[in-house]
């Protein structure tokens, strides 16, 4: 897909999904001014794949757009979102829309450790032929923040927990995450990148993988770049498969991201 259609297809993306959630964040942008405990946040994202645990879920250029609201209630936030999936190849209109997730969680720190718990809900509104099947997620992480003990060696470890109680009647999988912020540069000429890598494990999970254990591991690096009120995060990650059914796959993108 030739450059210019692409930057017309996310710039007519990005304000479609920003005019249909308006209703929604524009109260919660009054509510700051008000100190309320209300936000929100948007990101729009465009790759050169949908990546997902190991999987190729689509090859070709996928927009991925992302709405939440959140609620701090002094003792821990409170969210709910969505996240969808869409083609952005103009030539395959049949698979226009694939997917559309929702997300409810709550998430509080207790020092430097975070910890978050939630709800996912997979859907796939017009897989007529059975590709994809909807299912639903439990999760639970937790992150520690290792910068107070060594800045310059720091890898801001994670590890997430989901458990699929609906079509994998049961399965499991494990993501295990480290990462490390690089900075350099003072005042506008801040300049970051962040180096990362990801494993993900599975287990009772013989519908989707081909064995239990280790099936993927991606590694990449992204950077945070301040674009006025938004942020322009663009990324790059190499997938690697460790499992007979995941792939191994370049794959970037950059996503547009807003916070009232």
């Amino acid at each position: 897909m030739k450059i210019k259609a692409l930057k017309s297809v996310f710039i007519t993306g990005f304000s479609l999904f920003s005019l249909s959630i308006s209703g929604i964040l524009s109260p919660l942008s009054v509510r700051a001014e008000d100190k309320s405990s209300f936000s929100g946040n948007l990101t729009m994202g465009l790759f050169s794949d949908y990546m997902f645990r190991g999987f190729q879920n689509y090859d070709g250029t996928s927009f991925q757009p992302q709405a939440n609201v959140n609620y701090d209630t002094g003792a821990g936030v409170f969210s709910a979102g969505a996240w969808a999936h869409i083609s952005a190849e103009g030539n395959r209109q049949s698979e226009k829309l694939t997917e559309i997730d929702y997300t409810a969680a709550y998430a509080f720190a207790i020092e430097e450790t975070a910890l978050k718990f939630g709800h996912i809900w997979y859907t796939y509104p017009q897989d007529r032929n059975g590709v994809f099947v909807d299912t639903k997620e439990i999760f639970a992480s937790i992150a520690f923040d290792d910068t107070k003990l060594n800045k310059f060696f720091s890898l801001s470890p994670s590890l997430t927990v989901y458990h699929d109680y609906d079509f994998l009647s049961g399965g499991q999988y494990y993501e295990l995450g480290f990462s490390h912020l690089f900075e350099c540069g003072v005042g506008d000429k801040q300049r970051n990148l962040t180096p990362f890598v990801t494993f993900g494990l599975a287990s009772s999970s013989e519908k989707i993988y081909n064995n239990n254990g280790l099936v993927q591991t991606t590694l990449g690096a992204s950077t945070s770049i301040p674009w006025g009120e938004l942020t322009l995060t663009p990324s790059i990650s190499y997938t690697a498969e460790s499992d007979k059914n995941t792939v191994n796959e370049l794959w970037f993108g950059t996503t547009v991201g807003w916070a009232s």
